[in-house]
């Protein structure tokens, strides 16, 4: 199936279709984290990236931003177990969350945020989304330079709003192929 796009964006679907080996894992409505450290008694979490930066710009619709707006705290993470990378997850949270609700998530470090958003009760989980990535999305992008990708197999993304009262975050996650080779991060 080609990726959907809408005006030059993606276009993120309710349902995924098709079957394939990570489908119950994508679909999961519950903690990735939790999902994972059941799988994979050496699970941990790398971090890629942490900071102030501008949300890609398929996401501005989701956190209602402007062309202009570069205060989001951004988090991009390496979801590691059985020795390689499982899923990539990249995180926005908005400044005024940030100074707020969301405080502690700015010093995660190698912390799992899964952990620590499904812990809370006063957190709820908005409507997952999914997406097959194209090659030339930023993500795959990141994701092909990091692991030295030479092929592109069929990579599914999931993404869903966290909100503890009127903040919230966007939560993407990127499952890897079973089938990639071992690399480090």
């Amino acid at each position: 199936m080609p990726v959907q796009r809408a005006q030059g964006r993606l276009v993120w679907q309710r349902h995924v279709i098709g079957q394939f080996s990570q489908r119950p894992w994508l679909q999961s409505p519950g903690s990735l984290t939790q999902l994972l450290k059941s799988r994979y008694a050496d699970f941990v979490v790398h971090t890629q990236n942490e900071g102030w930066c501008k949300p890609l710009q398929e996401d501005w619709p989701m956190l209602q931003v402007g062309r202009q707006s570069s205060h989001y705290w951004v988090r991009d993470v390496w979801l590691m177990g059985g020795g390689r990378p499982r899923v990539f997850a990249h995180s926005v949270i908005p400044r005024q969350a940030l100074r707020s609700a969301w405080r502690q998530l700015r010093s995660m470090g190698v912390r799992p945020l899964g952990a620590a958003l499904f812990a809370n009760p006063r957190i709820q989980r908005g409507a997952l989304s999914f997406c097959k990535l194209p090659r030339q999305h930023v993500l795959m992008r990141t994701i092909q330079q990091t692991l030295n990708m030479q092929h592109y197999p069929v990579i599914w993304a999931r993404r869903s709003m966290f909100a503890q009262g009127r903040n919230q975050l966007l939560v993407t996650e990127v499952f890897l192929p079973e089938d990639l080779h071992d690399t480090a991060c």
